[in-house]
């Protein structure tokens, strides 16, 4: 059996719960994410040591709420990966259409050939308009069922991300 850790990398939110501060009116500083940072790291590096085989991390933007504050996860992977020797790091995951699909096939791979093979690679279609928008310069967003106004943007979110996916498959076993 497997067993590995996934984190959402949050801030510390003394005010979180009943009776605490809005969610949504929550700020928190580049202090606070780097404290977040740092605590990510140092608990990526107690799961090797405790021996665990995985450890896991999202990719998240502009989340001033304190939640998921990695907005790079293969980046922050490799941070990981240099500080400890024998735990897998997987990403859940890479929005695709947030990278263009040989970028993001270039610097997995060179995650995890530097890591020695340690790299899990894990992609989505994301979930938060507000994270898509922007990056992709107003051109993909993501839709849900019970969200109809956005299905044209859930269309093209889908078809970005299958043609991507295609790249990526490609850009793997092939030279």
């Amino acid at each position: 059996m497997r067993i590995g850790v996934f984190l959402f990398g949050g801030v510390e939110m003394a005010d979180a719960g009943l009776g605490g501060t809005e969610p949504t009116e929550r700020r928190y500083d580049q202090a606070a994410i780097e404290h977040a940072h740092r605590e990510l790291l140092s608990c990526g590096e107690l799961a090797e040591r405790l021996g665990y085989d995985s450890f896991w991390l999202t990719e998240h933007h502009f989340q001033h709420e304190g939640y998921e504050v990695v907005p790079n996860g293969l980046m922050f992977a490799a941070f990981l990966a240099a500080r400890t020797g024998r735990i897998r790091i997987g990403t859940m995951f890479n929005v695709v259409g947030q990278w263009h699909p040989l970028r993001l096939a270039e610097d997995f791979a060179l995650l995890h050939n530097l890591s020695g093979g340690r790299g899990i690679l894990g992609v989505g279609r994301g979930t938060v308009p507000r994270e898509m928008l922007p990056l992709t310069a107003g051109a993909v967003s993501v839709g849900s069922y019970d969200n109809p106004s956005a299905a044209a943007a859930d269309r093209l979110n889908r078809e970005i991300t299958e043609e991507s996916l295609d790249v990526l498959h490609a850009a793997f076993t092939h030279e």
